[in-house]
């Protein structure tokens, strides 16, 4: 290989390095705010792996673009290559480890079940963590006049998690057997929400 176009194969392979660290660095900033936003566990693990893979790419190529680097400096080049892969497979990992350990759906009973004149209430419900970092309670109303009611619902718990409270804000318009979904003011990990030891659903 003649000079120059040793020196334009090194200039190409610096100048493709720094382009994947500025576009690194871009996508970092877009996992950064991935981790910020409830909901999307998979998109951020995807962000994750992807800024890592071009850091690692992007050290790779620069490393190339010095050949003669001493034996210390083909170690770093070496290390950080590895550090990115091995980052790329925790921010991977993560964001789907804590989805599944947190979020998930349980059927439990209420007591008491309410009963009155204008509704009644089925004698189960879910309860549900979602990504979203909420809390949901779903109890299923056979309305007799067509109209949930406003509820409050009081959920305790065997494991010493704090009694968590849900309510509806306002009545609505139902077909004889309909959803109303309670929302709760705190989230609730799921593994919580299997030690739930009663759940009172009464109007205000």
């Amino acid at each position: 290989m003649s000079p120059s176009l040793g020196t334009r194969r090194r200039r190409s392979l610096m100048a493709g390095g720094w382009a994947l660290v500025l576009i690194g660095v871009f996508a970092s900033w877009v996992w950064s705010d991935r981790l910020a936003t409830a909901g999307r566990p998979a998109s951020t693990a995807v962000a994750g792996v992807g800024t890592f893979l071009l850091f690692g790419i992007a050290i790779n190529l620069l490393r190339r673009a010095h050949p003669e680097s001493a034996g210390g400096a083909r170690a770093f080049w070496t290390a950080g290559v590895l550090a990115c892969a091995a980052a790329g497979v925790v921010a991977g990992i993560t964001p789907l480890a804590i989805s599944a350990a947190t979020t998930g759906t349980v059927t439990t009973s209420i007591s008491p079940v309410g009963d009155n004149a204008a509704y009644r209430l089925s004698e189960t419900a879910n309860i549900t963590s979602d990504d979203y970092r909420r809390t949901t309670l779903d109890v299923t109303v056979h309305a007799r006049d067509r109209s949930a009611p406003l509820l409050r619902a009081v959920v305790s718990f065997a494991d010493g998690t704090a009694d968590l409270r849900c309510s509806n804000t306002r009545p609505e318009w139902i077909h004889e057997v309909s959803t109303v979904t309670l929302m709760c003011e705190e989230f609730t990990s799921v593994s919580s929400l299997r030690s739930i030891s009663a759940v009172s659903v009464l109007e205000p």
